[in-house]
Parts: C-alpha cells; sequence; structure tokens
C-alpha cells in the first residue's frame, strides 16, 4: 500500500477538499443573528464556547481510539458529523439546545481531523512527508479559498440567501464522506494491531549485547510485532498502553520535538480562539462603520495563500534544526502585534488584512512543525504525538475560554478578549527568543571546548539539544545503542547530529 503513495495522496486531497468545502461557514454568526434571531452576545458568549469543551472531550476519546480504529472509520465518524452538522443548521436551528447541540456535532467533526491529518503517516513512506503534509494542507486550503469564494460571490451578487447557501456546505461535506469511502484502508498499526512486517521503513542498525555486531532493526521490529499480533484483546491493551507511554517519552525526552511541539500547542491554542472569535469582532466593526461583510472573500484570500505556501515550502530547504526558535519567536511577536491591532483598529478592512496575515503565517508554520515532529519520533507514533500536541492546545484553549469568554469567568468585550490574545502571543515570542538565546549560547560554549572535545554528559547534551556535532559512523552506532530505546536510532532521537551527505542534516 505505501508504495502506491500518489493514490493515497490523491484521494486524501480529495476529501480535504470537500471537507472544508463549507461556503457559509465565515457568516455563520450573521445567519444566526439574522436568520434565527440570536444575538451576537448569546452566540460568542454562550454558544461558540461549546465548541471548545466538545472539542476537547471528543480528542480525549478519538486521541486513544483513532489507532485501535485504524485512522478510517474515524474520518468516516467526521464525514457523518459534517453532515449532521449542517443538517442541524438548515433545519433545527432554533433555540439554544439545538445550537448548543449543532456546536457540539461540530466538534466532533474537529476532533476528527487528528485521524485526517495523521492517516497519511501510516500508508505512506517516511520518504513522502514532507510531500503528502504539502499536498493535503494545500488540498485543504484550496477547499476553503473555493468555499469563501463561492459564499462572497454567492451573497454579493444576491445569487442566493444565506439560509440557502447552507444547502452548498452540505453539499460539500457529504461529498466529503463519500470521497472518504475511497481511502485505502490500513491493515496494521502499531499499538492495537502491530505490523506483521516491519514497522520502520528503513534499516537501522543497533549495537548488540555483545557490543561487536550490527543487528537490523527492521529485523528485530519484525519479531516483536509478530509475537503480540497473537496476544487477546486485553494483554494487547496493556501493551498498547506501555507502548504508548514509551513513545512518549522517546518523543518529549528529545528537545527538538519537545520545542517545536510546544510552540504547537501554545499557538493553535490562540489561532483556534481567534479563528472562533473573528467574525464576532467584524460584527462589531461593521455596525460600528458600517462597511461591507467580506467574510468569505477573506476566508478565500488567506486559504489561497496558505495553498500556495503548503505547496512551495517542500522545496525550501532551510536549516529549521538551528533556527527553529529565532523563527518562531519572530512569527509569534509579529502575530501578537498584528492581534493587538486588530484589536483596536476601528476599519474593518484593516481587520481583514491582519487576520490575513496572521491565518497564513499560522498555516505555514504548522505545515513545518507537521513535517519537523514527523520526521523526529518513533516511525507511526505520529498521530499519538500529533493528537498530543492538539490536545494541551485544548486544554489551553479552554483555560482561555473559562477566563476569558465564558460567563463563569470575566467575559471579556471582543477587543479586550483580542487584546489579550496579542499580549499571550507575544509572551509565547519572548519565551522562544530566550529559548533561542540559551541554546546559541550553548551552541559557542561546544565550539569552544578546548582540543579532545566535551565530556560524555555534555555530548549527550548537545546531541538532545539538536547542536550540530560531527561524528564518524562508528560513533553514529554507538549512540544509536544508547539512544535505542524501543528501537530508536540516532536520526529519529539525536535530531541536528551530523550524517552522511544523503541525510537530512
Amino acid at each position: 500500500m505505501k508504495n502506491n503513495w500518489k493514490w493515497t495522496a490523491a484521494v486524501l486531497c480529495a476529501v480535504g477538499l470537500f471537507k472544508e468545502f463549507v461556503p457559509s461557514a465565515p457568516f455563520l454568526l450573521e445567519y444566526a443573528v439574522e436568520f434565527r434571531n440570536f444575538t451576537s452576545e448569546e452566540v460568542t458568549h454562550e454558544i461558540l464556547p461549546v465548541t471548545t469543551y466538545g472539542y476537547l472531550a471528543s480528542l480525549l476519546v478519538l486521541l486513544f481510539i483513532t489507532d485501535f480504529l485504524r485512522y478510517k472509520p474515524v474520518i468516516l465518524l467526521g464525514g457523518v458529523a459534517a453532515v449532521a452538522t449542517w443538517g442541524i443548521t438548515i433545519h433545527l436551528y432554533e433555540g439554544m439546545f439545538y445550537a448548543t447541540l449543532r456546536q457540539i456535532v461540530d466538534s466532533i467533526t474537529s476532533a476528527t481531523d487528528i485521524a485526517y491529518l495523521t492517516y497519511m503517516y501510516a500508508n505512506v513512506d517516511r520518504q513522502h512527508y514532507k510531500q503528502v503534509t504539502s499536498y493535503t494542507h494545500s488540498a485543504m486550503h484550496t477547499g476553503k479559498f473555493l468555499a469563501g469564494l463561492c459564499g462572497q460571490l454567492l451573497l454579493s451578487y444576491h445569487v442566493m440567501e444565506l439560509d440557502t447557501i447552507n444547502y452548498l456546505s452540505l453539499v460539500g461535506v457529504t461529498m466529503f464522506f463519500i470521497t472518504a469511502l475511497f481511502l485505502p484502508n490500513v491493515k496494521r498499526s502499531i499499538y492495537f494491531h502491530p505490523r506483521s512486517s516491519s514497522t520502520v521503513s528503513r534499516i537501522s542498525t543497533i549495537h548488540n549485547s555483545n557490543g561487536n555486531a550490527n543487528v537490523p532493526m527492521k529485523k528485530r521490529s519484525n519479531s516483536i510485532s509478530q509475537r503480540v499480533v497473537n496476544y487477546p484483546f486485553k494483554k494487547r491493551l496493556n501493551r498498547a498502553l506501555h507502548a504508548l507511554w514509551r513513545d512518549f517519552k522517546i518523543a518529549y525526552f528529545n528537545r527538538y520535538v519537545l520545542r517545536w511541539s510546544l510552540w504547537w500547542s501554545i499557538a493553535f491554542a490562540v489561532y483556534l480562539q481567534i479563528g472562533m472569535y473573528a467574525e464576532s469582532l467584524w460584527k462589531e466593526i461593521e455596525d460600528e462603520t458600517h462597511e461591507h461583510n467580506l467574510n468569505g472573500a477573506i476566508d478565500a484570500s488567506h486559504a489561497l495563500l496558505s495553498a500556495v505556501f503548503a505547496i512551495v515550502l517542500p522545496y525550501v530547504k532551510l536549516p529549521w534544526e538551528r533556527w527553529g526558535e529565532i523563527y518562531l519567536s519572530f512569527i509569534s511577536l509579529i502575530q501578537g502585534a498584528i492581534i493587538l491591532w486588530m484589536s483596536q483598529t476601528h476599519h474593518l478592512y484593516v481587520a481583514y488584512i491582519c487576520y490575513i496575515i496572521f491565518q497564513t503565517m499560522f498555516h505555514v508554520v504548522i505545515i513545518i512543525a507537521s513535517s519537523e515532529v514527523a520526521e523526529s519520533v518513533k516511525e507511526d507514533s505520529e498521530a499519538f504525538i500529533f493528537g498530543i500536541n492538539t490536545l494541551i492546545a485544548l486544554v489551553i484553549q479552554a483555560i482561555l475560554t473559562i477566563l476569558i469568554t465564558g460567563e463563569q469567568g470575566f467575559e471579556l468585550g471582543i477587543r479586550d478578549e483580542f487584546v489579550v490574545y496579542g499580549l499571550y502571543s507575544s509572551l509565547l515570542g519572548v519565551i522562544f527568543l530566550l529559548i533561542a538565546i540559551q541554546n546559541r549560547n550553548k551552541h559557542w560554549e561546544v565550539h569552544s571546548q578546548p582540543e579532545g572535545g566535551c565530556t560524555e554528559h555534555e555530548f549527550s547534551e548537545n546531541v538532545c539539544s539538536g547542536t550540530i556535532v560531527t561524528m564518524s559512523n562508528e560513533t553514529k552506532g554507538s549512540v544509536s545503542a544508547v539512544n535505542g530505546i524501543a528501537g530508536v536510532d540516532v536520526k529519529r532521537v539525536g535530531i541536528g547530529v551530523t550524517q552522511d551527505s544523503n541525510s537530512k542534516y
């Protein structure tokens, strides 16, 4: 199956495109106010916060059953939930009960994204990760572009009303479900359904217990997987939980993965909040200025830019392992300034431009973060690690919602809410700037070591922190044996270690 990666990528892109083709999504607040008699305050402070809690609860469940169900059923569940969401929007969206129900069902759709975005790593060889990550993200952005453009044109030229455009959204998500049926099945998964063949697509070597011979990791993995396949469910469950804990430690004890994941989780939380409440801010500005609503065009604009960057990124070769923290700091500081500007402006189109820049910047960085983390963790554990990162983001988002937006907290006005988000992003930028300065100091300390190098402890610290270290092939094998807990080699754990000319680093 992994050899037919182009077909898998094509179907996955079609699923992503239809998944995001919901032309009425940018106008949900306007629809709720004008057609369903809700107030902006009810939508902002009572209805939308439910999405955050539903997303968190759904992901808690799906994170641990995605591997058991082997991805595709979870993606199909997302399709069913999406169809139900727009069915409720069209036929039942009256009263607080059905409005809340609609957001809960929609949050299930969002939670299944973890299966969609990690399905590729179970069905595609590692050498194609960057390409497929780029293609799938690009397809999703293309779907959002077409949806935003379609919705805006239909409304601007009075071809359809909002309540009618909802039917186009229903058609889009129905096609999402239908195309998902054509996704190839994932026959094995690493935790509950171990592969009878190797779970690792490459041959790595580790020293055996005698230290004088190299044993292919592929062969070792085969023997382990074959034994697990025949165990009863209870024992497989215990082994799966043990493997989940093992992969959690392997990933997050790797400082390179930890740094990218830290930014991912913290930045994703504020991204979700901005995306959820931007329409409320625009509505307030629109009521003040009476400028023409262009929500659909704005979604289309940032989606188009994100799609273009998603296609270009795989061909951009930058030393992320060396300059990643500085880049993340720079991006976060700019995003913080943009959000603060958006919170204070009284011009709708200025707010729109700020939103486009913020969204595009985030999507560019999240594509880089996804591929960097995917290439740096134990193979087949990508879905679990991505899920943990997203789960942490949702916990942070839930805290922000309770404290800032929800009725239980401060219930800030929409402008004050965006001020908090701007300060939040700026603080994230400062944190990563401090991390970058610390790592640069460590880098210079390593390179200023007297002849003879550094101690074993210092060497290990430098490898884990991503400092470039040059080693012979024999030494790399030794470090692979040291770091090879559960069969993990230097390329995966010691990110940033200089390897031969054919290696990424």
